[in-house]
């Protein structure tokens, strides 16, 4: 039985707000020929309200800054390889054919994997184990939201995109899950 998502990327309250910063959205065919992929939720939601944050939790990177901040990343992941547990879901030389995407405010990086092992990881600040996220945005938004690995479980949250105006984004209405059912780290 497929899960169903309690978060949808596609019911987002704007408060009336229409100027999004779109400055990136030149870039997300750059982004699509130097990884040779497509996201088409992460593609969508950069192209309506550009980078975000959400919840005060999530960012979302503009195409610009994925571009840019790749060879950083890199870098910092391989003089810092810190996931070397035995469950972890991608190895030190794979996480080097990675590129982040989505962050959260307490240092845990959303990045891409693409070729064999395609999908979204999550590379968490205080755990030693990478975790398979899944293929798209809304993939990210549940893991943070629902997992119980990054946070409190959580039934509502709010975006504020950089210039500080909010935006919704609002739980489907559908049973809450237990804690106690959900994996902890």
């Amino acid at each position: 039985m497929a899960t169903k998502m309690k978060y949808d990327i596609n019911n987002i309250d704007t408060r009336g707000k229409t100027d999004f910063d779109l400055s990136g959205n030149s870039q997300i065919e750059k982004l699509r020929e130097q990884f040779g992929c497509t996201l088409p939720e992460y593609e969508n939601y950069v192209t309506k309200y550009g980078p975000s944050e959400l919840a005060d939790m999530l960012r979302i990177y503009s195409p610009d800054r994925v571009l840019k901040d790749v060879k950083e990343f890199r870098e910092r992941c391989a003089k810092y390889f810190l996931w070397d547990d035995e469950d972890s879901a991608l190895t030190e030389e794979e996480v080097q054919e990675c590129f982040p995407i989505a962050d959260t405010w307490n240092g845990d990086e959303f990045v891409i994997k693409t070729g064999e092992k395609s999908g979204i990881y999550c590379l968490p600040r205080d755990e030693y184990t990478i975790f398979v996220v899944g293929k798209d945005l809304q993939d990210i938004i549940n893991f943070v939201m629902l997992s119980g690995k990054l946070c409190d479980l959580n039934e509502y949250y709010e975006g504020n995109p950089p210039d500080g105006h909010s935006f919704s984004i609002n739980s489907l209405p559908q049973e809450k899950p237990r804690p106690s059912s959900l994996p902890r780290p």
